[in-house]
């Protein structure tokens, strides 16, 4: 896997998010945006965003 495939961005702004993990928790902070984002629409959003890139290699 390619580490733009593993890169995560925010499904509100499109930046690269920061992955915090502590006590066997895992959050998801964009610097741009200043604040915490869901786990669900940070995967979902670049779920969808690999399957676009998928899609266009085709």
């Amino acid at each position: 896997m390619s580490e733009q495939a593993t890169a995560l961005v925010c499904p509100d702004c499109g930046k690269p998010i920061e992955i915090l993990k502590a006590c066997g928790a895992t959050s998801y902070f964009c610097n741009h945006c200043n604040e915490l984002k869901s786990s669900q629409r940070v995967l979902e959003a670049n779920a969808s965003r690999k399957a676009v890139a998928d899609k266009e290699q085709d």
